[in-house]
């Protein structure tokens, strides 16, 4: 049975979704297409895989911890060839796959000897082997880290970026990349240093000769780590960066592709009131070739680019547009239906901004076809989708147009909208509601031509009622007073007919009731007749 207005109790009237909140910045707990995986690999350091550079007659066996001793004996010789035998067995003994002895390297005390043959600038050879070593120390834990920034590694490593050795300064960029890569207070000290110049110029071609691709591979991922991370770096030192991201966004390589994608994706995270970061990004070009990749085939390029174009249509509508206008929507589509959960999720959040812009920029995306597919994921994909599908439609209905909500409907919204109703989210609940809502003010506005409110009859086919109802039972107060309000404005229904047989009979002026006091076997009818005059 329906509440009426006379006797649903009342509760104080809480604001459901503001306007403001339609356009969604990422903040913690928003969208994280970076899952957990993504992070971790981040997270972890690059160590070398494999023996590069190294003499091919070089047959001696990886060395074990309990070489040490020895090994330290020679690193300390004043012999360069015994110099360097250490060195290089110290760097094989890091270089094991699994769990390296780092630890026992750094208590052994070795590391001020490797910082100083990074120095030894006439023999290259030791320079790189030392610089291996130290990189594969900085693939360990933060405190171990630590232990080669303390002793003075990151501005000998910057310096190392302009060295004439190609193997020196790649193995430079890779210990600078792991440094950056560990931490934003380690990150900051490697952009104190002035590494981001020279490791930009790392990219560059060079009198017609573009750089080897394993140093270019790994400046871009060094590129990267510098602009990523919480809190963010300083924007005036990074976005230095722009030109050089711009020209690696051009590479054929997927690599190279998908760090640069990941350096736009940190630098369009704009937290500021002015959008001032997606403008530089925007202004730099950058933001347009990202577009271009979301129809790159690999999904490692498309899952950074979408997280890029997703940051900047969180700004104003003018820069959305800009996206817009680079033809991101026909590339967005074919996103929806990608078989990677994140790609999905992450482009219905991207969608979600949009719808929340102009009524231009909604109709954009209807005519991009994007409504039927957004539609799917709502009625059959996985929650965390669903959520984000369900912040797309209902931005619609709070910015779009009437023709925009029949539109919606005509498309078989309604159904799994009112399906949303039954989450125990109660933030996409009140979405989902505000969408109900404003579909059926379209429906009544309609019914002064139909004389009926078709979109509360399509509700109540497909058990709309009776989940507002349920919801009037809910803890949430604005969830609660919202489902009261469409329930007595769309859904009132008739008072309930009384049962004919127990209204009083009436004689004349008189009511008379039965009474069954009566017994047939003293002759009587089986009633006694009680009359109130």
């Amino acid at each position: 049975m329906f509440r009426s207005k006379e006797t649903a109790p009342r509760r104080v009237l809480k604001k459901g979704i503001d306007a403001e909140e339609s356009r969604r910045k990422r903040g913690d707990g928003v969208v994280e297409l970076r899952k957990a995986q993504r992070e971790e690999n981040l997270q972890k350091k690059r160590a070398p895989p494999a023996p590069k550079g190294q003499d091919p007659k070089d047959t001696s066996v990886t060395p074990t911890v309990s070489a040490i001793p020895s090994l330290l004996q020679d690193v300390s010789s004043t012999d360069p060839m015994r110099q360097f035998q250490g060195t290089r067995h110290f760097r094989k003994l890091l270089s094991i796959q699994d769990n390296p002895p780092i630890q026992a390297v750094i208590d052994s005390g070795v590391l001020p000897r490797l910082i100083q043959f990074l120095k030894a600038v006439s023999n290259p050879a030791l320079q790189f082997e030392a610089a291996w070593a130290l990189t594969n120390v900085a693939s360990g834990t933060r405190e171990q880290t630590k232990a080669v920034i303390d002793l003075g590694a990151i501005p000998v490593f910057v310096h190392l970026l302009i060295s004439p050795n190609k193997d020196v300064k790649e193995q430079a960029v890779w210990a600078l990349g792991n440094i950056a890569g560990d931490s934003a207070p380690f990150r900051d000290l490697v952009l104190q240093c002035q590494a981001l110049g020279p490791l930009v110029r790392c990219c560059a071609t060079i009198d017609g000769v573009p750089p080897p691709m394993t140093l270019l591979r790994n400046a871009t991922w060094a590129i990267s780590n510098l602009c990523r991370g919480k809190p963010q770096p300083n924007f005036e030192v990074v976005s230095k960066a722009l030109p050089c991201l711009n020209y690696l966004l051009t590479c054929t390589d997927t690599e190279v592709l998908t760090d640069a994608c990941w350096a736009i994706s940190y630098l369009t995270d704009d937290t500021t009131t002015t959008n001032s970061k997606i403008q530089a990004v925007l202004d730099s070009g950058a933001a347009q070739r990202v577009a271009k990749l979301l129809g790159h085939p690999s999904t490692s390029v498309q899952t950074p680019a979408l997280r890029a174009v997703g940051n900047i249509v969180t700004g104003s509508d003018k820069q959305t547009s800009t996206m817009l206008d680079s033809g991101c929507l026909a590339l967005l589509l074919p996103l929806l239906s990608s078989p990677k959960r994140g790609i999905r999720k992450e482009a219905c959040w991207t969608l979600s901004n949009i719808t929340a812009g102009t009524e231009g920029q909604i109709q954009a995306v209807i005519d991009a076809n994007c409504i039927p597919s957004l539609i799917q994921l709502l009625r059959s994909d996985e929650f965390n989708v669903q959520k984000e599908a369900t912040w797309a439609i209902s931005n619609i209905t709070n910015n779009g147009k009437a023709q925009h909500m029949r539109y919606l409907v005509k498309q078989g919204v309604l159904p799994p909208l009112v399906d949303m109703l039954r989450c125990n989210d109660a933030k996409i609940m009140m979405v989902a509601l505000e969408g109900i809502e404003n579909i059926l003010k379209v429906g009544q506005s309609d019914a002064i031509k139909t004389e009926e409110n078709t979109y509360a009859a399509i509700i109540e086919e497909c058990g709309g009622v009776d989940k507002l109802e349920a919801l009037q039972t809910h803890e949430n107060e604005s969830l609660y007073q919202k489902a009261l309000d469409i329930m007595q404005t769309y859904f009132q229904c008739e008072e309930e007919e009384e049962d004919k047989s127990l209204a009083p009979q009436t004689v004349g002026s008189e009511f008379t009731f039965g009474s069954s006091f009566g017994s047939q076997s003293q002759g009587g009818t089986g009633e006694q007749m009680f009359t109130f005059s």
